[in-house]
């Protein structure tokens, strides 16, 4: 023979690896490849406990990734919870508290804030002309409601202090049997009055004159519940929520 026989050590260690290599990609795909679970997106920010109830065709807002959130929803749910209480609600709420309990329940429903409801002085009610004089940084004039104006007529029963409010909302949410009453408090109630007015389609440039002055971006965050066309000023809507009617 023109050369010695023996094995092609280059050739077999070539076939080797190349067989080596194809056995790893195996053991990997058999072992991993069943483990591998449908990636799944991380759940929504948001954390509904109770969804709005009181208008027919208000549907609840689902997510499921907060990619799916808009900028405003995002704001509203980091800031505000999303959360309100329905009419059905609010009328329990306010049946079960006492004279006391249903004065701060109608002045957070017509756009006060507590410390404004413990402020409160006779002098700033006017009951011939159904509006009420709110003093201090946010001051402005708003009209009484019927339910709002029944409560000041016996204005010896206010509460006198933003403690005594916050109790009174308490007791109330407590007594009334709705679920979850450890999480009803007076920012529900007044989130709910607000998400009231502005999906009647309400300017958010408008709103501080019935809530008074609010930071830039809780203002931005109501914009969740505009409804898509609708801009109205505050003489086109009904401030009155139902329950004060």
């Amino acid at each position: 023979p023109i050369r010695a026989i023996r094995p092609d050590y280059m050739r077999d260690s070539g076939i080797v690896l190349l067989l080596s290599f194809f056995l790893g990609l195996a053991t990997i795909w058999l072992f991993e490849f069943p483990k591998r679970e449908a990636k799944q997106e991380p759940a929504g920010v948001a954390r509904w406990s109770r969804i709005y109830s009181g208008d027919t065709g208000a549907s609840a807002i689902n997510y499921s990734s907060p990619n799916q959130l808009r900028h405003g929803q995002q704001l509203v749910i980091e800031s505000q919870a999303g959360t309100e209480l329905g009419v059905n609600d609010m009328e329990k709420l306010f049946a079960a508290t006492n004279k006391q309990g249903q004065t701060v329940i109608a002045g957070l429903l017509s756009g006060l804030t507590i410390d404004e409801i413990a402020a409160l002085s006779v002098d700033q009610i006017d009951m011939e002309g159904m509006q009420l004089n709110i003093l201090g940084v946010n001051s402005r004039t708003i009209q009484l409601s019927p339910g709002l104006a029944k409560q000041l007529a016996n204005f010896e029963e206010k509460p006198i202090d933003k403690g005594q409010v916050e109790s009174l909302v308490a007791c109330a949410a407590f007594d009334s049997g709705l679920p979850d009453p450890a999480e009803i408090n007076s920012d529900l109630i007044r989130q709910t009055y607000i998400a009231y007015l502005v999906r009647q389609g309400l300017r958010l440039s408008d709103l501080e004159e019935i809530i008074g002055t609010v930071p830039a971006e809780e203002l931005a965050s109501y914009a969740v519940y505009l409804p898509i066309d609708t801009r109205k000023a505050v003489n086109e809507i009904t401030l009155v929520y139902p329950v004060l009617s």
